[in-house]
């Protein structure tokens, strides 16, 4: 099985949790000839597993890394030679090595020290640490290893295992912000260094061990550090460890279409994103429902959404983009959901201004693998313009077919009381004016044609420009 399975063993510590026949886990201890073969590594028998944490793991790891049992120089060794440890002893050459272990029989279960007695020297076993993670107490017990065994574990794992640490670490006082992004590099390691290469992925470097640098364009970067020692060379990549935004979200502009009106949410995003959180407010001179929303056929179709709040009496609401499990909405731009409205009531002219807003606990967000971030925001307004359906409506209530009321209007306006009336395009009954008709454009001409249609020939009038 581990020849079958097992994945780089000269660079990785390979852990096998299986079912097996026998009784016990078991780790290959470092200076075994396969400790860095296929068959070294660590067998947990599924019966250690099942408690967590599991103790058992870390006794396994300090075999790997070079230690023996607590009760080494007692159980484990001729009583007559000279590696066997009598209470009391703190050597470092003979049992476990370790001079800050106590000798110990065996302890297969209980909490509390051996009761016995040494049977070569008739001394009381005394304190034997049963709560040592190299002993064989209870897993509940199990909490220690000594100075002197991890420094045990520290020898071996920068020497014959070095391959099994990561050489060294680094730490940058950012990985999200907003373009442009100061960050500085800290790098940390045990080794004696002669030299640093660093690849900040956006086309800088630095050979210093703890840069910094400026990221001026947005967008996901990942670092390259080479690390030059008096043992050998190691090299760490950082894939998209820097993620530098400059994104946008705007909410575009609608027109009431037979009191139907579409706003779509367009996206400039920099960084995969996997989840927009979007709020809005829509409240103007006229009353707006706000009825669904969709991604079909845009380029955020993948993702799962939906609206996540509603408040018709402040007129807000918040629709949620969520990935999910799939792919995050990869770099781009473009609508990444269409937002529908109803009109309640027919009539109003005008523009209701839709707002990105924050209330409750909604806010505006975008959120990728390094965290939520804030696009800057801007907003859009769905429109209803006085023209609709045919001209005539001189009156204003949005009506699709003039009436006698749309004539006393006009004449009116024209002839007695001079009032503006509400929509001059509309109320242009000849076109004479065009999409910008104004007052100037309303004359009898408009009245005949629209007393001929109502009462004598009943010629059709012309559609809204």
């Amino acid at each position: 099985m581990k020849m079958a399975t097992s994945i780089e063993p000269d660079k990785y510590l390979n852990v096998w949790v299986t079912v097996v026949d026998f009784s016990y886990s078991f780790g290959t201890f470092p200076w075994s000839y396969n400790a860095l073969q296929p068959t070294g590594g660590i067998v947990i028998g599924h019966f250690h597993w099942v408690d967590l944490p599991n103790r058992v793991f870390a006794h396994e790891v300090g075999h790997t890394l070079g230690l023996w049992h607590t009760f080494h120089g007692v159980d484990e060794v001729d009583r007559r030679g000279e590696c066997y440890e009598s209470p009391g002893s703190s050597s470092s050459v003979t049992g476990d090595l370790c001079a800050d272990t106590p000798p110990t029989p065996t302890n297969q279960g209980p909490c509390v020290d051996h009761p016995g007695v040494d049977p070569c020297s008739g001394q009381a076993w005394g304190y034997t640490m049963p709560e040592n993670y190299m002993g064989y107490a209870s897993q509940v017990c199990l909490n220690t290893f000594t100075p002197q065994q991890r420094g045990r574990l520290r020898c071996w794992s920068n020497t014959a295992l070095d391959h099994w640490v990561i050489p060294f670490q680094v730490e940058p006082s950012a990985t999200l912000g907003p373009a442009p992004l100061a960050v500085e590099f800290v790098a940390s390691t045990h080794k004696q260094v002669t030299g640093w290469r660093w690849d900040f992925g956006d086309g800088g470097g630095s050979s210093e061990p703890s840069p910094s640098h400026l990221y001026t364009e947005p967008g996901l970067r990942s670092v390259t550090v080479d690390m030059q020692t008096t043992t050998g060379d190691y090299s760490r990549d950082f894939p998209g460890l820097i993620a530098v935004y400059a994104d946008t979200l705007v909410l575009g502009d609608g027109h009431l279409e037979d009191n139907i009106a579409v706003v779509e949410i367009y996206t400039r995003n920099y960084l995969p994103v996997k989840q927009i959180v979007v709020p809005f407010v829509y409240e103007g001179p006229f009353e707006l429902r706000f009825d669904s929303v969709s991604a079909n056929g845009l380029r955020s179709g993948h993702m799962q959404i939906h609206p996540i709040s509603l408040v018709e009496s402040w007129n807000t609401a918040t629709v949620l983009l969520d990935a999910e499990s799939g792919p995050p909405l990869q770099p781009g731009a473009g609508p990444v959901a269409r937002l529908y409205f109803t009109r309640e009531h027919p009539g109003g002219l005008g523009s209701v201004p839709i707002q990105v807003t924050s209330y409750s606990s909604y806010h505006l967000s975008f959120a990728c693998d390094a965290g939520d971030y804030e696009p800057v925001s801007y907003g859009g307004s769905i429109t209803s313009s006085c023209c609709q359906g045919i001209v005539g409506d001189a009156n204003g209530d949005a009506g699709f077919e003039p009436i006698i009321s749309d004539v006393s209007v006009m004449v009116a306006h024209l002839f007695i009381n001079g009032l503006p009336l509400d929509c001059y395009p509309e109320a242009d009954a000849n076109q004479s004016g065009g999409p910008d008709a104004t007052s100037e454009d309303i004359t009898i001409s408009d009245v005949s044609i629209l007393i001929d249609h109502l009462f004598i020939s009943g010629v059709a009038l012309a559609e809204c420009l």
